[in-house]
């Protein structure tokens, strides 16, 4: 089931799914089991399927396997100026190191969400960069685009 080692985060070790490289899977660390964190895993899972409902397209999907997370594999941003201007307000945890393309499609998704406020709704916020600053570079080097799944400010 695990294939190659990609990185490690704060609880949690990831790994592509030897299956199906297009998917990695999450594995609590010692770091995560001394924390007792233990249901990073289960409440990822969890606050997909809650996420599923009101924000289809906005989150790499996974499944729980045991006590094993199985998502769809991205390749992470590179700049913080490529996340999305706005994002669901549930949302807590939206550094960069938490959004990514998915694989498959090219979707920029965020990939690690067993963080959110308690209640999720169809309201959105702002990130907090400076969109005026990133829209004055675009224009003068033409470097505008959009990224799919959302209004992106690069």
């Amino acid at each position: 089931m695990l294939g190659e080692f990609l990185g490690s985060g704060s609880t949690r070790d990831v790994f592509v799914y030897s299956k199906d490289p297009n998917y990695v899977v999450k594995v609590l660390n010692a770091k995560g089991r001394n924390r007792r964190n233990d249901d990073a895993n289960k409440r990822e899972y969890e606050n997909g399927r809650r996420l599923a409902k009101l924000w289809p397209g906005w989150i790499a999907r996974c499944w729980l396997k045991g006590k094993y997370l199985i998502m769809e594999r991205t390749k992470p941003i590179e700049s913080r100026f490529e996340r999305p201007r706005f994002v669901p307000e549930c949302f807590t945890d939206i550094s960069p190191a938490q959004w990514g393309y998915l694989f498959r499609n090219g979707n920029l998704v965020l990939h690690d969400y067993h963080i959110l406020k308690k209640t999720v709704t169809n309201k959105m916020k702002e990130l907090p960069i400076t969109h005026q600053v990133v829209e004055q570079r675009n224009k003068r080097y033409g470097t505008s685009k959009r990224h799919k799944g959302g209004a992106c400010c690069c």
